[in-house]
């Protein structure tokens, strides 16, 4: 797993927020989010896509978290990630972590209010 040497230097809000309020970043995001987020010091695994969607008024993307066949351990997760037992998650798998959770959690609210 590639692990970042230095802390990112923006998080999934400020990302978000960015994204609102830059055409030129959002559209970059939207074009190639591993380069992008890699600009702003957030380093993803190669073997990590991530793929950025935009809703519309017409168009709502829902987005379906992976079937878990068992569920791992920490340890396992570690090892999954590149790590080895026992050691944290690099920062990278973290922010991956947090925007499936932000995400999620956003696609719920979006369901509440249909």
């Amino acid at each position: 797993m590639t692990k970042t040497t230095t802390e990112p230097k923006s998080t999934t809000p400020d990302v978000i927020v960015r994204a609102a309020s830059d055409p030129d970043f959002r559209a970059r995001l939207l074009q190639d989010a591993t380069a992008t987020l890699a600009e702003l010091g957030i380093v993803l695994p190669p073997e990590v896509t991530v793929k950025v969607v935009e809703n519309t008024p017409s168009v709502v993307h829902l987005v379906l978290p992976a079937l878990a066949t068992e569920e791992l351990t920490e340890g396992q997760l570690d090892q999954v990630a590149g790590g080895t037992s026992g050691e944290n998650l690099d920062s990278a798998s973290e922010l991956l972590r947090t925007l499936m959770k932000e995400h999620n959690d956003t696609q719920m609210n979006i369901i509440k209010n249909i």
